[in-house]
């Protein structure tokens, strides 16, 4: 989450007058995240989470609400959407796409422990699980294709001294595309970027998993290898032989393997697909660098630093 398009109180009571959520009382940006624009708000009736499509694409919010209702009715900790008035989830203000989602309490984790990590392991297997029912499909919008267009892209947006790394990065993805038995692994509708700060937890149960803004179909094991490189991969490493704690993927493994055990393809190419996770999140990163450097006026996320994902992929090749 982010606040790159910034809205009063009046902004804010227009367009809750269209829902029937009460009356506002207070509201505030949220600085986590990348794609859009977030508030927090609290009305009479409770608090929600206010959302402003801009990177995110219409095509893509509809999936994700869809993805998100199946998962509720099912009684998965996410974010419920909020029909407005006309019962539609998306509307529109100041020719920006809207929704509103009810809000999830919990905390956002300083301290990752076992239990934590394998009750999110286990949540994601059910997950995984549930959505083989879920009747739609959407392409992955951060395969190999994507990636590469968002590679052109920065070398056009991003200054020259970005252009060796950029190269690097280009030779990089051509390998990582050329993996063989990619087609086999197993897969489904993945939540793509599960990170620390995606998910909530009261006291030390986990409450809420959020920000399904990329889902799609996707492998498994993308959900599962970039979950490792967040969740148990802390940075700065203490040291750079250390980047991966090998008790924390232990507790997430087994977490997830107690509901959705791996099948022996997904172990063979577990570390080719965290190479592809830290390739797609420096990119990611970079994408973002662009946006941003001329957003003075934003309210934008901190620890979104590229180079986190460019030293685990280093990390990962050694």
């Amino acid at each position: 989450m982010a606040v790159y398009t910034l809205l009063d109180r009046t902004d804010i009571e227009r367009i809750l007058s269209n829902y029937r959520v009460g009356t506002l009382r207070r509201f505030t940006g949220i600085a986590d995240g990348l794609a859009n624009s977030n508030y927090r708000v609290e009305t009479s009736e409770g608090a929600f989470i206010l959302r402003l499509l801009e990177r995110q694409s219409r095509d893509q919010a509809s999936f994700e609400l869809r993805v998100l209702a199946f998962l509720a009715a099912r009684d998965f900790p996410v974010p419920r959407p909020i029909p407005n008035r006309e019962g539609a989830l998306l509307g529109r203000y100041r020719g920006k796409d809207i929704t509103l989602f009810s809000f999830i309490e919990g905390e956002m984790l300083r301290e990752i422990q076992t239990l934590h990590l394998q009750q999110v392991g286990g949540a994601l297997a059910r997950m995984h699980l549930a959505l083989r029912t879920f009747p739609e499909r959407r392409p992955n919008d951060y395969d190999p294709p994507f990636l590469e267009q968002e590679l052109a892209a920065l070398f056009e947006r991003l200054p020259a001294s970005y252009h060796p790394l950029l190269q690097q990065l280009r030779d990089r993805l051509a390998q990582t595309a050329e993996r063989r038995g990619i087609d086999a692994l197993p897969q489904g509708i993945i939540h793509g970027d599960l990170f620390v700060d995606n998910t909530k937890f009261a006291g030390d149960r986990l409450s809420g998993i959020l920000d399904f803004e990329v889902a799609a179909w996707g492998r498994y094991l993308f959900d599962v290898a970039t979950c490792l490189l967040d969740w148990c991969a802390p940075w700065p490493a203490p040291s750079p032989a250390r980047l991966l704690d090998p008790a924390k993927v232990a507790a997430f493994l087994a977490g997830y393997e107690a509901e959705r055990p791996l099948e022996a393809i997904e172990r063979a190419h577990l570390l080719d697909e965290m190479r592809m996770s830290a390739l797609r999140f420096t990119l990611c990163r970079l994408t973002f660098l662009a946006d941003t450097q001329d957003r003075s006026d934003a309210i934008l996320p901190p620890n979104k630093d590229f180079r986190e994902y460019l030293e685990k992929l280093e990390f990962l090749d050694t």
